[in-house]
């Protein structure tokens, strides 16, 4: 069920959310459904969808029916982990996922996301991918999720270059 689906601009949006404002950001919940479901997630890292299963729904559903087991999954900007953890339930034991993420909040909920799911498929890289190697600037944007490299961030982080990476 696609519970992102429900607006949080209406009424209904708005009562059906305000239970999860009760729940501490710490709390470590199961994923209630799709291909995560049973997998662990901590409830303030991210958006609720996340842990209810409905985060991105139709884009994770079309992630589901491409990334099959064996495969090869470049996460480029992983935020907190959430397609990282399919990519990496997806491609199985014998599938790779690399995971790229500059911003030092999300890289430790990514890498606490990995450890309570015990994921050893996973090779975290803590940089922002460009057209070079090097360092540059990153603005983080309001949302955590949002950030990108631009000439006035206040962040300075490393880069690679998936090119010379391969």
């Amino acid at each position: 069920m696609n519970f992102s689906a429900i607006s949080d601009k209406t009424l209904v949006g708005k009562l059906l959310r305000s239970p999860l404002d009760l729940i501490p950001r710490n709390t470590v919940v199961p994923i209630l459904q799709g291909s995560l479901k049973g997998r662990k997630w901590i409830v303030g890292s991210s958006n609720h969808g996340c842990w209810l299963g409905s985060y991105e729904y139709d884009k994770r559903l079309a992630f589901e029916r491409v990334v099959g087991d064996g495969g090869v999954v470049f996460d480029i900007g992983a935020h907190v982990g959430f397609y990282t953890l399919l990519a990496s339930v997806l491609v199985g034991p014998s599938g790779k996922v690399i995971a790229f993420e500059p911003v030092p909040r999300n890289v430790r909920y990514l890498q606490a996301h990995l450890r309570i799911n015990h994921v050893s498929n996973v090779e975290l890289i803590e940089a922002a991918v460009s057209d070079r190697m090097g360092v540059a600037s990153f603005d983080e944007s309001p949302g955590n999720s949002t950030g990108h490299l631009a000439c006035g961030g206040s962040l300075r982080v490393k880069t690679v270059a998936l090119d010379q990476l391969i």
